[in-house]
């Protein structure tokens, strides 16, 4: 039987290029999308970092950052209000520590009893004294908390379009009769520092606190132990041989 064909050649030479055009096109658009697949990506990782950044610097409040800033900045608060001794003087908190040393004969050494209040009017007095350029950043104000866990210091700092707050917790500790710190937390702003950023911070700023005590612990004796309780310090001091 002869088979009868339904297209002439000139029918088939058209659907033939029909669907090679038609083929090309699906291959232009899947490239095309590749392409498109492609630049979304590399904006992400271009972009993201940029992004995340941009966001932590925001929410530190020393920056300011068009839109972000506003959403996500949050200061911190302290723990509870510590107001200096207004009228005191380095000086006179000085000669107040120098009456509250107590020895003990059984063990030869003394214990200096020293309230939040009395290290908030040093720390400050020191902020007040100290070169602007020694100074991690601009402080307006600061104050010292004490509780049985932990010290912390609480610093505002005036910024341009706000002010900025920087939180610090540590745990004093003494080693070869030196004060150190073990920090617990640093938040600047909304910003929580990692551990190891928040130590090299503390070298900075917390150091202030730290050097102020060593001071007038130095000018009584060396130091062998530390004691927190809720609103004091106690230093533990082998006194000088005088």
């Amino acid at each position: 039987m002869t088979r009868i064909d339904a297209f002439s050649s000139q029918e088939r030479e058209a659907i033939k290029k029909e669907i090679k055009q038609e083929l090309r096109h699906e291959g232009a658009r899947k490239r095309l999308l590749s392409c498109g697949v492609l630049l979304v990506v590399a904006l992400f990782v271009v972009v993201g970092p940029i992004i995340y950044v941009s966001a932590q610097l925001a929410k530190t409040g020393f920056f300011d950052v068009p839109v972000l800033s506003r959403s996500l900045y949050k200061p911190t608060v302290p723990a509870r209000t510590v107001l200096p001794l207004f009228g005191s003087k380095t000086e006179d908190i000085q000669r107040v520590l120098g009456t509250k040393v107590r020895y003990d004969p059984t063990t030869s050494q003394a214990t200096l009893p020293v309230t939040e209040a009395e290290i908030t009017t040093l720390v400050q007095h020191a902020i007040a004294a100290a070169p602007p350029n020694t100074l991690p950043f601009p402080i307006r104000t600061a104050q010292v908390a004490i509780d049985p866990t932990a010290i912390e210091i609480y610093a505002i700092s005036p910024q341009k379009n706000r002010d900025a707050t920087v939180r610090v917790r540590f745990r004093p500790f003494v080693k070869a009769g030196e004060l150190k710190a073990d920090v617990e937390e640093i938040a600047v702003g909304s910003l929580l520092l990692p551990k190891r950023l928040g130590n090299l911070m503390f070298s900075a700023f917390g150091a202030i606190v730290t050097d102020a005590a060593a001071e007038q612990v130095g000018n009584i004796g060396r130091l062998v132990n530390i004691e927190l309780e809720e609103g004091a310090v106690k230093f533990i001091i082998v006194p000088n041989i005088r």
